[in-house]
């Protein structure tokens, strides 16, 4: 029964997103005391949606314009950016059934949520959580990534991982149905990353300034906050065709350089790092591989943890041949730095078995041949005491000696990577 003027409003867009907030408030408050029945609050839940995009427009593009190009970003910048907000919210199979959990689960157990919802939440309350002081800055990824991007010889790609035309017959183009497998059967909480990828693969929102919160990740509280749309999303990097050698190697060097810390470093034409100090050099590669070699796929786990699972989920998705290798760097302490590990057939139940040893490892092996997936898994064995404390002629020579051993082992599977 309430009227809405149509007179133009003085209000700052700021301010008039807030009212909205308070309606949206408001409006779960009556739904949760029967004020409002589930059915009304969701139909009027769309319109108050509607009208924050509507409010937003041209005055949302503008605010948010100066703060996107930000490498670190403040509670002040997400302000001028976020318009809706959405919180990924999980009940626990012990607690009440109306008990929402915001918080990790316990850290001596894998906990199982019995309910997973993405829920529209007040936009501050989604900020406070992502900047809890006034002081909390945040890097934002999407401007790292564009600065990547603007060397002449990268380019990225936009790649959704929900597909249309899946195919039932195979699992090529079902990333989320193999992901979910993984996730059901591991099995991984709530506060995974698989696991909230997951969720988000499911999400219909993918309106501009439309935000969502992860859940939290351990005792920090730490939790991603973005765009619905790039959660579902995958940003596939790789050199422009066209690029040279020279160029390729140069911009290697360069980005190298950067994370060393050195501008000795250098990308040597065979792919070997070096620096340029007396006694530090580019060793010979492995012979090149024989023509009789069968192509492969090689997706390494560059962030460690579940990192193989969503490898294992993205190399079904894309169709990577039969044989294609998975790689899980990690601290165990083996006898050579690439190494077969045992299927694990016992489900997961302590989380240090998501980063210490094997195990995690075992498990996705194990999942994997199970829902028909024929991939080949190795263990990295990386010294964190060399990457962490190590001079950069010793991170060097370190990563050479990994580099080598996967390129010894394809040799040994007669295989190549494409």
């Amino acid at each position: 029964g309430t009227t809405v003027a149509s007179e133009p409003c003085d209000l700052k867009m700021e301010d008039r997103l807030r009212c909205v907030d308070s309606v949206t408030a408001l409006l779960k408050d009556a739904m949760r005391t029967g004020d409002v029945p589930p059915e009304v609050f969701t139909r009027l839940f769309k319109v108050v949606a509607k009208v924050a995009r509507s409010i937003a427009g041209q005055s949302y593009t503008v605010a948010a314009k100066e703060a996107r190009k930000r490498l670190y970003v403040t509670r002040e910048d997400a302000e001028a950016v976020v318009a809706q907000a959405y919180r990924i919210v999980f009940r626990n199979v012990n607690a009440a059934p109306d008990a929402q959990m915001s918080c990790a689960p316990a850290m001596d157990r894998i906990v199982m949520p019995y309910s997973v919802t993405i829920e529209a939440v007040r936009k501050q309350e989604v900020l406070q959580q992502a900047f809890p002081t006034e002081t909390t800055r945040r890097l934002n990824i999407a401007v790292l990534i564009d600065r990547i991007c603007q060397d002449e010889v990268w380019m990225s790609e936009i790649f959704p991982l929900k597909r249309t035309d899946a195919v039932w017959s195979c699992l090529s183009g079902c990333f989320e149905y193999c992901l979910e497998a993984f996730v059901r059967l591991l099995p991984a909480s709530a506060d995974k990353t698989i696991s909230q990828i997951l969720f988000a693969t499911f999400s219909t929102e993918q309106s501009i300034g439309s935000y969502m919160l992860g859940a939290p990740r351990g005792p920090s509280g730490k939790t991603p906050l973005m765009p619905t749309a790039v959660w579902s999303h995958a940003a596939i990097f790789t050199f422009r065709r066209d690029a040279t050698l020279e160029q390729i190697t140069a911009a290697a060097s360069r980005y190298l350089s950067a994370l060393l810390g050195s501008s000795a470093a250098e990308v040597s034409s065979s792919g070997r790092v070096g620096m340029r100090l007396p006694g530090v050099h580019p060793e010979s590669p492995l012979p090149p591989p024989s023509a009789d070699f069968r192509p492969i796929d090689v997706a390494i786990a560059a962030g460690g943890g579940s990192d193989c699972v969503t490898c294992s989920a993205w190399l079904a998705h894309i169709g990577a041949p039969r044989g294609s290798v998975v790689l899980q760097p990690g601290r165990a302490r083996l006898e050579e730095l690439v190494s077969a590990v045992p299927d694990l057939a016992q489900e997961l139940h302590d989380p240090k078995q998501f980063f210490e040893g094997t195990d995690l490892l075992g498990r996705t092996q194990y999942i994997a041949k199970r829902i028909g997936l024929e991939f080949e898994y190795f263990f990295l064995a990386q010294d964190k005491q060399i990457l962490a404390k190590g001079s950069g002629a010793e991170v060097i020579a370190h990563m050479n000696s990994l580099a080598d051993a996967v390129a010894a082992k394809l040799h040994s599977l007669q295989a190549t990577c494409v």
